[in-house]
């Protein structure tokens, strides 16, 4: 696990969704695909490539990652009713593609906070960096388990990821041996995975597949 570092600014939202969890309310803030702003801790211009934030109750997240090109600084933060509470970096070989919350099981329970990472490369393999809260500490949840068996039969990558209730899902297209990178032609597959607790991480609760459209 990455060590924690000083909580950073946070950002004003510019819009309000909900979740599928009554309890959980998503405050979302788009930037444009790059910006310069200036850095509170160094007095530098530094870029930020994305920037997003969620409320749960009392608690505000916030996701923002700053830099250009394949490697980029990662920042996570949570205050609880207005003051500073957990934050830490983390350096990323990709770029974030979304982030989201994984509701909790229990209303007065702390949500998990996802974000989807595409790496850098022809084959856009994706990541998932998990944190959750844990009184004033921000804990980085285990990585995905690794794909085998049946689920990771022709995969090559392009992953992209989303939160459907309680699970995260993982979708990819299927390549036949003969395939090109830029011509798959088995379809696509949907694996999911529920989180067990923070500190076991995911499994791997089944897949289901989708063949080629004509």
């Amino acid at each position: 696990m990455k060590p924690l570092l000083s909580s950073f600014g946070l950002a004003t939202a510019a819009a309000l969704l909900f979740t599928s969890c009554d309890t959980t309310r998503e405050t979302v803030s788009t930037p444009p695909a790059s910006g310069t702003l200036r850095s509170e801790a160094s007095g530098v211009d530094t870029v930020t490539s994305f920037r997003r934030t969620f409320t749960q109750g009392a608690t505000l997240y916030q996701v923002r990652t700053t830099g250009e090109g394949s490697m980029r600084l990662l920042s996570v933060g949570a205050t609880q009713n207005g003051q500073p509470l957990a934050s830490l970096r983390d350096t990323l070989d990709g770029e974030v593609q979304d982030a989201a919350l994984i509701p909790p099981a229990s209303g007065s329970a702390p949500a998990e906070l996802i974000v989807f990472v595409q790496g850098a490369g022809s084959g856009s393999y994706g990541q998932v960096y998990g944190f959750s809260l844990l009184g004033n500490l921000l804990q980085r949840l285990p990585p995905l388990p690794e794909l085998v068996g049946p689920a990771s039969k022709g995969y090559q990558g392009h992953d992209t990821f989303r939160v459907v209730g309680h699970e995260v899902w993982r979708t990819f297209p299927i390549y036949a041996p003969a395939d090109a990178n830029c011509c798959p032609s088995g379809g696509q597959r949907t694996v999911r995975y529920t989180l067990q607790s923070p500190s076991q991480g995911f499994r791997q609760a089944g897949f289901e597949q989708s063949p080629t459209r004509s």
